[in-house]
């Protein structure tokens, strides 16, 4: 599998767009008390919110997979995570160099989001700029909650890091 396809496929397994499409929902309903919760329809289906929302469904996505992989890999034998597939499509000498690979493609994905998130606010009427800030802090603290999920749970038993690049220390070398 390409590093392409597993992007493509890892959005529709990530589950993250359901979550973010729920949030906007959630400041939908909010709108009723506060008018200035509200993004049209028209510019939350637009090109700058799109984009947005890919850059940190990415971003959760792939960061979960390099906190995954050892467990994954290891410990289930499961190949389908972004450092497996980096590791593989270009032939890294080893885990750690594929996983500090997928931690500057997180980093790029997460500068792709505040990006989009100008880009949506400069698109917008000021009116809805509010809405807009809100909905961005929630996106991030979205990616922040996520990542502290993976560096305090027992799930991948990785509780001495707290950092995307610390966490490549924690990738085993095969």
């Amino acid at each position: 599998m390409t590093v392409a396809d597993y992007v493509t496929l890892r959005r529709f397994s990530g589950c993250a767009e359901p979550y973010y499409v729920y949030v906007d929902r959630i400041i939908e309903h909010k709108r009723r008390k506060s008018p200035i919760s509200h993004i049209p329809d028209s510019m939350f289906h637009g090109e700058h919110m799109q984009n947005l929302l890919k850059a940190a469904m990415d971003a959760i996505c792939w960061d979960n997979d390099i906190y995954s992989y050892p467990k994954e890999m290891f410990r289930d034998g499961d190949k389908h995570n972004l450092v497996y597939t980096v590791l593989q499509q270009y032939n890294c000498h080893s885990c750690t160099q594929a996983g500090e690979l997928v931690v500057e493609l997180v980093l790029d994905r997460l500068a792709d989001m505040e990006l989009a998130y100008e880009q949506l606010r400069s698109a917008a009427s000021p009116e809805f700029h509010p809405a807009i800030d809100r909905y961005m802090k929630n996106c991030r603290d979205w990616i922040a909650g996520s990542h502290e999920f993976a560096i305090t749970s027992s799930r991948y038993n990785v509780h001495s890091f707290s950092s995307p690049p610390e966490n490549v220390k924690q990738i085993i070398d095969v």
